[in-house]
């Protein structure tokens, strides 16, 4: 296309000659969802994986309590017995 000024007008390979105003009418939208939806959605998942990980029973608590103990034994053995170099 060409217009009175001899300057060519250039449009988009994908819209059609018709879609021209209508496509910046709808430009908008996707932004309106993204700013909307996007941040509602991001407190979802948060709210979800807080809610699904803050379930620590007492039972596990002193489960992780005694393998840490325990642990800290059989270095303290090793050290004793002299068995503790790594090299």
């Amino acid at each position: 296309m060409e217009s009175k000024t001899g300057i060519a007008k250039r449009r988009s390979p994908l819209m059609k000659a018709s879609q021209g105003a209508k496509s910046m009418d709808l430009a908008g939208s996707g932004w309106g969802i993204m700013t909307i939806i996007g941040p509602l959605l991001l407190a979802a998942v948060l709210l979800w994986a807080l809610l699904r990980n803050r379930k620590t029973s007492k039972r596990d608590v002193d489960r992780s309590e005694q393998g840490a103990h325990d642990l800290y034994e059989k270095e303290e053995e090793k050290r004793r017995s002299g068995d503790d170099r790594t090299s």
